[in-house]
């Protein structure tokens, strides 16, 4: 009787995994760098929130006095509509800047050109 074919060796490339404290002291790690950025992000909101809010009339945040625990997305909120408010305002002025300009103008035109002249008070 024949002998039966050899059998083929498996070999895995598998690496071999670490010590258990490895993956423990790893995880813990991650654990701390994610919770720094968490601090770190949510400061940032905090401020945010600060700055938004110090323009505004106390009942303009949410209709009531407003409560430290805003959600982060109504910081956001608040914060696109402040700066929104402010390109409003800015652009207001700068038309109000050009009107004064152009009277400015119309006054030195009508003193016979002194160019020096600027009402003063």
């Amino acid at each position: 009787m024949p002998s039966p074919p050899p059998q083929k060796e498996h070999f895995t490339t598998k690496t071999p995994s670490p010590p258990s404290y490895a993956v423990s002291k790893t995880k813990e790690s991650h654990k701390m760098i994610e919770k720094k950025y968490r601090n770190r992000l949510n400061g940032y909101f905090g401020r945010l929130f600060a700055a938004v809010t110090k323009s505004l009339p106390k009942e303009e945040v949410d209709g009531k006095l407003f409560d430290r625990r805003v959600s982060k997305g109504r910081v956001l909120i608040l914060a696109v509509e402040h700066i929104r408010a402010l390109e409003m305002q800015c652009e207001s002025l700068e038309k109000e800047r050009k009107s004064l300009l152009a009277d400015i103008e119309k006054l030195r035109g009508n003193r016979g050109g002194k160019a020096n002249y600027v009402a003063r008070r």
